[in-house]
């Protein structure tokens, strides 16, 4: 009798345990990606397969990769480039693309769901993240029908093999169209400056400038702040920003839809040391008259 309550007591604490974790459930699958495993698998490994590994010297601590599916082959790309590494920790930042809001959101699920499994979420250090600055909340709402964050996992559970563990952010008000912009983004990249190890990544989740006008002003936009990225100058990026979303003729116009992303990267490994910054490829598309830039952006250090 002692053993069946036992038995049923244990059933029930794990079957609680189990409903009570939060699950961040895949919004997108089938639709912008397969919803069976088997067939997402063979997509993401084909395009793995069909890019080459460029990044043989130095260890890469930033990666900037575009999330749209037209640039697939862009984000494969940067994601073969950490093949066989082994990050306790993945950082995934990008910039909200619903109503802006104030601060940065954190996301308060346990785990991450796509077709090709659950990924955890490290909620220690989201906790501690989240305790440090106001301006940094939990708010899992904003990640419900995201896709940013979510069309990039099925590269990376393609190519770390390791235990790892994920914590997606969204800067809330980064994509504004004024000259006020927030500084959140120091905020951010001191503490991950602090918090973590060597091992681990920053993944930016970024399509470039966004082009309503049909006048192929995104090139130009592209290449200069795609210049301005391989400089490493955060300061210098910010006053592009401004410039830009000042300029009335660009209204509606958006430079980098990760931009905060962006520049959380570039002060973290600018607080890490430094080291080489390359554009691996860049892209762009059209989609009646509405045109995208894509490019595959690596921050790397000579290995130790």
């Amino acid at each position: 009798m002692r053993t069946t309550i036992l038995s049923l007591l244990f059933i029930f604490f794990f079957v609680w345990e189990s409903y009570s974790q939060l699950v961040r459930n895949p919004y997108y699958a089938g639709n912008y990606y397969p919803n069976n495993a088997d067939s997402l698998n063979l997509l993401i490994s084909d395009y793995i397969r069909n890019q080459d590994f460029i990044a043989k010297e130095g260890k890469i601590k930033v990666l900037i990769v575009p999330h749209y599916p037209q640039a697939w082959e862009l984000t494969a790309l940067g994601l073969k480039q950490i093949s066989g590494y082994t990050p306790k920790t993945v950082v995934l930042l990008c910039n909200y693309h619903g109503m802006p809001f104030n601060g940065v959101a954190v996301d308060s699920s346990d785990f991450w769901r796509t077709p090709l499994g659950d990924i955890p979420v490290n909620r220690e250090l989201a906790n501690k993240l989240v305790s440090t600055n106001k301006n940094i909340v939990f708010n899992s709402s904003v990640f419900k029908e995201d896709w940013t964050i979510e069309l990039v996992l099925p590269f990376l559970q393609n190519v770390l093999i390791n235990d790892y563990e994920i914590l997606p952010i969204l800067f809330g008000d980064g994509l504004k169209t004024g000259a006020e912009l927030s500084s959140n983004y120091r905020i951010v990249s001191d503490f991950f400056s602090e918090n973590l190890n060597s091992y681990d990544l920053l993944i930016i989740s970024n399509d470039m400038a966004h082009d309503f006008t049909g006048d192929f002003i995104f090139k130009a936009t592209d290449n200069k702040q795609i210049q301005i990225i391989e400089g490493g100058d955060v300061d210098e990026l910010i006053k592009f920003q401004k410039d830009y979303n000042m300029n009335e003729k660009l209204h509606g116009n958006v430079i980098s839809c990760g931009i905060d992303g962006i520049k959380t990267g570039l002060d973290y490994f600018k607080n890490i040391g430094g080291g080489e910054i390359r554009t691996l490829d860049y892209g762009n598309t059209d989609i009646d008259g509405y045109y995208v830039g894509f490019a595959t952006i690596i921050m790397s250090q000579n290995k130790k």
